[in-house]
């Protein structure tokens, strides 16, 4: 039988294939195609949640019964940490088979608390004991890159998440590298220990689609949908120059993104189930682009009139203290906090029901 897109990525490159979603039954299918990894967002947790109510009851009214006075938020993470400890039993296979290198599922923390980096860490280390395969994923602000680091000094691995541009993962990397070594002057085993620092290529092109909307620019399409990507390839030179220890990871593709455009290294991407299926219901041919520049005359074009593109794609274009109004950063926080609060309702509805 001839393999599919993601059978033949996952057989023919180092490129690591995740999974962007929290549905059990899509994590299998994705599984059963070569993904090694899940990442879940406050946005996808209620999803699912929502999607299996009534599985949740039984365990919702005993956790009512044993502790009265249990508050919504508190059941919310009960209910996350059994979304993800059945996503992480899933992939466990992966993780024992590959002595811990890859087969893990990414939790986020409360992103109320972006600015908070004890409370990250604190929050963190919890997650962390949940199960073996397990990732924390971390907000890029100044704060979060305090927790990285921290995090990583104590043999936790984390993603960090809500990042966009070159900037932000250098710093990542950077503060990773740091941890790191704490952890090895402290005698820590840090074989298994892994940082992942992601690039949100679609969101990146999301904010700058509607930078140029709100001015009446309509010229700028074709750049702005490999913006992204440019991004994406100038921090995997980066990396390779540097020998970072972070692996980058490639996230919130579109519908117009070919995943095969960053195939082909030794990165991770994370594939929505849209995408996915897409790219198999169109037969998209597998072709590996990791290499191929993106056109340097759109670059250019963006790096001349797009303000917002230059802080994202020089390496200077943005000081950690600046992260956090960065448009991207502040949209995307915004939906997160929405996502998580969503799941705190969710969690209050099926308490007061059962």
């Amino acid at each position: 039988m001839a393999k599919n897109y993601f059978q033949q990525w996952t057989a023919s490159y180092p490129t690591e294939f995740w999974h962007d979603s929290a549905e059990p039954a899509e994590i299998r299918r994705a599984a059963a195609w070569g993904a090694v990894g899940v990442t879940t967002n406050p946005i996808l947790m209620p999803r699912t949640a929502r999607s299996s109510a009534e599985r949740w009851d039984a365990e919702i009214g005993a956790l009512k019964r044993q502790r009265p006075a249990l508050s919504a938020e508190q059941v919310a993470w009960a209910v996350m940490r059994g979304i993800a400890e059945e996503a992480a039993a899933i992939l466990a296979p992966v993780y024992n088979r590959t002595a811990a290198s890859t087969g893990r599922v990414c939790v986020q923390v409360n992103p109320e608390r972006s600015e908070d980096a004890r409370a990250m860490v604190d929050q963190g280390r919890a997650i962390h004991g949940w199960a073996k395969n397990l990732l924390i994923k971390i907000p890029v602000t100044a704060a979060g890159l305090v927790a990285i680091e921290e995090l990583a000094a104590v043999g936790v691995s984390t993603t960090a998440t809500v990042s966009f541009t070159v900037p932000q993962v250098v710093q990542v990397a950077e503060s990773f590298r740091r941890g790191l070594a704490r952890a090895r002057r402290a005698g820590l085993d840090t074989s298994s220990l892994r940082s992942y620092a992601v690039v949100m290529i679609g969101r990146l092109d999301d904010h700058l689609r509607d930078v140029a909307k709100a001015a009446g620019v309509t010229d700028l399409e074709p750049a702005i949908r490999i913006a992204g990507e440019a991004v994406a390839k100038k921090a995997a030179r980066i990396y390779a120059e540097r020998g970072y220890e972070s692996i980058l990871c490639f996230s919130s593709l579109r519908g117009y993104h070919d995943p095969g455009a960053v195939v082909g290294g030794p990165q991770t991407i994370t594939v929505p189930t849209d995408v996915e299926e897409q790219v198999i219901r169109q037969g998209t041919p597998l072709a590996a682009g990791m290499d191929k520049p993106v056109p340097e005359e759109l670059v250019e074009l963006l790096l001349r009139r797009m303000p917002d593109f230059v802080r994202g794609y020089q390496e200077d274009g943005m000081a950690p203290a600046e992260y956090a109004g960065y448009g991207p950063v502040v949209k995307t926080l915004t939906q997160f906090v929405a996502g998580y609060r969503d799941m705190v309702a969710f969690a209050a509805e099926r308490l007061a029901a059962v």
